[in-house]
C-alpha cells in the first residue's frame, strides 16, 4: 500500500479523529488539529511513514503514537506550554495526573478511575475514588471553562440508570408492549449468564452498576461498558421489528 492508501484506511482516519477530539474541546480546534496531524504525515513526501513501513512494525501503533504527538504539538503551538493551576500542583502528582486526564484529555471519570487502578495509584471502589478526588474537581479547568465537578460526577455518585426499555414500554399500547416484551425475552435468553445477571441486579434489584460490577468481580468501568453493550443489543433487535423508531 502507498502512504496515501495507508492513511485513507478508515481505522487510521478514526485514530486521527479520536486524537483531535481527545486534545481539543471545540469543533474548530478539532478540525485544525486533524489537519495538523495530516500535515505531519505528509511532511517530506510521507518520509516518516515510508521509513516505518520498511521496518515492518505495527502500523496502527505507529499512527496512534504520531497522532498523539502531533496533537500535543498542535496544542503547544496554539496555547503555549500547558501549566497546572497552583492549587492542583499543591495537591501533588496524583492531582496533576487526574487534572491532565479529565481537563486536558477529556477522559471520563470511569476511565480515569480504571487508569489509576491499573497503575496502582488508587485502591478502592469507584464511589470512594469520586469522593477522594473532590478537591481536584472543585478547581476550574482553564481550557473548557468549567469546574471539573459537574452534573457528570453527581450522576455517577447515584449511578442507578433509568431503564430505557421500561421507558419505551410505558409509551406503547398493549399490543406493541407485548411485542416488545417478547423481543426482550428472546434476546435475554441469548445473553451470557454474566450479562443476564447484570441486567437482573441493576434493573431487577435496583443495585447500582458500580456495586453490581463489584459483586460480579469486575471493575465499575467494565460494568458500565458491558451494560451499554447489552442495551444496544436490545435496541437493535427492537429497531429491526420497527419498534422505537421516531
Amino acid at each position: 500500500m502507498t502512504p496515501q492508501q495507508i492513511l485513507a484506511v478508515k481505522e487510521h482516519i478514526d485514530i486521527m479523529d479520536r486524537a483531535s477530539k481527545k486534545y481539543c474541546f471545540n469543533a474548530n480546534d478539532q478540525q485544525e488539529c486533524f489537519a495538523h496531524i495530516m500535515d505531519g504525515f505528509q511532511k517530506d513526501d510521507f518520509s516518516d511513514l515510508r521509513k516505518y513501513k520498511k521496518s515492518k512494525g505495527k502500523i496502527k501503533t505507529f499512527i496512534t503514537t504520531c497522532c498523539n504527538n502531533s496533537a500535543t504539538d498542535f496544542l503547544r503551538n496554539r496555547k503555549g506550554r500547558t501549566r497546572y493551576p497552583q492549587a492542583i500542583s499543591d495537591l501533588g502528582e496524583w492531582a496533576k495526573k487526574l487534572y491532565k486526564l479529565i481537563c486536558w484529555k477529556q477522559y471520563s471519570w470511569e476511565d480515569a478511575y480504571e487508569i489509576f487502578m491499573i497503575q496502582k495509584q488508587f485502591e478502592g471502589t469507584f464511589d470512594t475514588f469520586i469522593l477522594k478526588i473532590k478537591p481536584v474537581t472543585d478547581i476550574p479547568c482553564k481550557y473548557n471553562k468549567r469546574t471539573l465537578y459537574n452534573d457528570e460526577v453527581e450522576k455517577e455518585l447515584h449511578p442507578i440508570p433509568e431503564n430505557p426499555l421500561e421507558t419505551l414500554l410505558n409509551k406503547l399500547d398493549t399490543q406493541r408492549r407485548l411485542a416488545v416484551a417478547k423481543v426482550i425475552a428472546d434476546i435475554n435468553q441469548t445473553l451470557p449468564e454474566e450479562d443476564q445477571l447484570l441486567i437482573k441486579l441493576v434493573y431487577g434489584d435496583d443495585i447500582s452498576v458500580n456495586k453490581s460490577a463489584k459483586l460480579m468481580g469486575v471493575s465499575a468501568s467494565t460494568g458500565h461498558k458491558r451494560l451499554k453493550k447489552i442495551l444496544l443489543k436490545f435496541k437493535e433487535a427492537l429497531l429491526e421489528q420497527g419498534i422505537g423508531k421516531t
